[in-house]
């Protein structure tokens, strides 16, 4: 991407392009994530704790590459609405409004329709990714639980322990897995 402080208000094509071009490697990089999750998902269900250990970094680097471009289209929109004196919402609305306002050459035009395309596409592979992570989440939960029964079986205790989950209520008296029990 060029520098954010290139564009001006008066090149709206040239700006809906390199926005589009954010969408487009956004998405790009989202479908990465989502392969990912999905090889994280394999592992998850085959038990492979060391390939797991290996997976997680790969995906903390694809969910930061995808922190990094988002914070550069960020900026790249606000530099350009800055340049244009625009003080409202820095967001798709308000680039089409902005856009509208100004009067659209057929150019134009057709740059905010590729604009809209990749946008569309780019909710529809936040919305996969959204998914899998949670997918993700509730095997990672099962394993857990699974992991509780097992140990709770292997040292005889019959009672329902207290978990540390979101969905557990704090507990009366130390749970089988602190250290005082």
């Amino acid at each position: 991407m060029s520098d954010i402080h290139e564009n001006t208000c008066d090149s709206k094509f040239e700006f809906l392009q390199k926005v589009t071009e954010f969408l487009y490697e956004l998405t790009e990089a989202n479908r990465k994530l989502l392969n990912g999750l999905k090889a994280y998902q394999d592992l998850l269900i085959e038990g492979d704790n060391a390939d797991l250990e290996r997976a997680t970094p790969r995906l903390d680097r694809l969910t930061g590459e995808i922190r990094c471009l988002d914070e550069e289209r960020r900026a790249f929109v606000d530099a350009y609405f800055l340049n244009c004196g625009w003080d409202g919402p820095r967001n798709f609305s308000a680039i089409r409004e902005k856009i509208r306002q100004s009067g659209v050459t057929d150019e134009e035009a057709a740059a905010f329709e590729r604009a809209s395309r990749a946008r569309a596409m780019l909710i529809e592979a936040l919305s996969e990714v959204d998914a899998q992570n949670s997918l993700n989440i509730t095997l990672i939960g099962q394993g857990l639980s699974f992991a509780e029964v097992s140990l709770r079986a292997l040292l005889g205790c019959n009672e329902k322990q207290v978990g540390y989950g979101p969905d557990d209520e704090t507990g009366e008296g130390p749970s089988f897995l602190d250290a005082t029990a």
